[in-house]
This record gives structure tokens, C-alpha cells and sequence, in this order.
């Protein structure tokens, strides 16, 4: 579930697929909700991939156990890269949740090139 309809008060339901944005301003609460969504995708499906790059100040970085988690931005370009070729040559058959956090902190980075790569691989899938 996503959260409660203000119209009807129902739950939100959700088909965790494909790709979205959670965004907002400083403060706004995007790591809380990152790290809610988290929780939920890892209670949803427990033996899924769940995959963490961004800063490691950051609260989501530690808000559960990833399975794979880069928080610099060199480890970053290699972990994009190799989750990029797992998933293009089908060797990534488990389901997977990539949590990119910062984006706009990773640009015109080495990180930078390898997450786009990462994402067009994603959505061919």
C-alpha cells in the first residue's frame, strides 16, 4: 500500500514496477518516505534484490539491511556498471529494487554516465 486516498479514505495500492521519482525540498521527508517504501517493497517480497546508491550521511542509507549498497561516488559508478551488465546479459534473473538517492548530487560525476546507463537498462526490462 502507498498511502490513503483523500477522497475516499481507502488504501492506495501499488504495482511495484517500473520506475518513479519521490520528490520535494529539503526537509520535505523523501528520505522517510524512501525508507517507508523500503520497508514495504523488502515485506512485500523478502528474498528481492534491495539495492541502495547514494550518500552515506544519508538516514536511508542505513534504514535497513541492503543487499547492495554503494555510498561514494566511485563505488557508485562500479556498482550502476555491474548492475547494468548483470541485467543486460540476464544473469540478474531476482527481482530487484534500486533506491538511487541524490541524483542531482551525482551529476556531472563519474557516477553520472553509469546510472543513466542503468536506468535505460532498467526500462528495457
Amino acid at each position: 500500500m502507498l498511502g490513503v486516498s483523500d477522497e475516499t479514505l481507502e488504501l492506495i495500492a501499488f504495482e511495484p514496477q517500473g520506475s518513479f521519482i519521490v520528490g520535494g525540498g529539503p526537509g520535505s521527508g523523501r528520505s522517510n518516505a524512501l525508507a517507508v517504501l523500503a520497508r514495504s517493497v523488502r515485506r512485500w517480497q523478502p528474498d528481492q534484490v534491495m539495492v541502495y546508491l547514494g550518500g552515506r550521511r544519508s538516514t536511508l542509507s542505513t534504514a535497513l539491511p541492503w543487499d547492495i549498497a554503494a555510498t561514494e561516488v566511485e563505488e557508485i559508478a562500479v556498482t550502476a556498471k555491474e548492475l547494468r551488465e548483470a541485467i543486460e546479459s540476464g544473469q540478474g534473473t531476482r527481482r530487484m529494487a534500486i533506491f538511487i538517492e541524490g541524483v542531482s548530487e551525482l551529476v556531472n560525476t563519474p557516477a553520472d554516465a553509469p546510472l543513466a546507463q542503468l536506468v535505460r537498462a532498467l526500462k528495457r526490462t
